[in-house]
């Protein structure tokens, strides 16, 4: 069943309709082995599949190799530099917009209140006449 999307937490109802998540054995393929039993499996597979043609290794393959070695080495390395660089700049602009927004928020609160004060301009005018 499809559910709109709001910000607000379950309700009741919602919370009873969920359905436990059903778990997963985990490891290769969801057998439950050890993800490093796909090292050989893959050795095996690879050598016929390249004595025989069927995939040619070319500029193109060992490109993509070191882009991948080069992405497995950066966030292995220099992931959690980057989260902390970029997350100490999303917490600075957070820190503008909130001085910001509070700056709004005064100002409309004043502006409510010189509206407010100005509320009873009708029943002045008609006391004058």
């Amino acid at each position: 069943r499809a559910m709109a999307f709001h910000a607000s937490s379950r309700q009741e109802e919602e919370a009873k309709d969920a359905v436990a998540p059903v778990e997963s054995k985990g490891g290769l393929f969801g057998t439950g082995l050890s993800e490093w039993f796909a090292l050989p499996i893959g050795m095996t597979a690879a050598v016929p599949i390249i004595k025989f043609d069927w995939y040619v290794i070319n500029e193109e393959t060992q490109l993509a190799a070191v882009f991948v070695a080069f992405c497995v080495a950066l966030y292995t390395q220099g992931g959690d530099a980057i989260y902390k660089t970029l997350d100490e700049k999303a917490q600075t602009l957070l820190k503008e917009h909130n001085e910001a927004e509070d700056k709004v928020i005064e100002a409309l609160t004043q502006k409510l209140d010189y509206l407010k004060a100005d509320s009873g301009m009708v029943e002045d005018f008609q006391a004058i006449n």
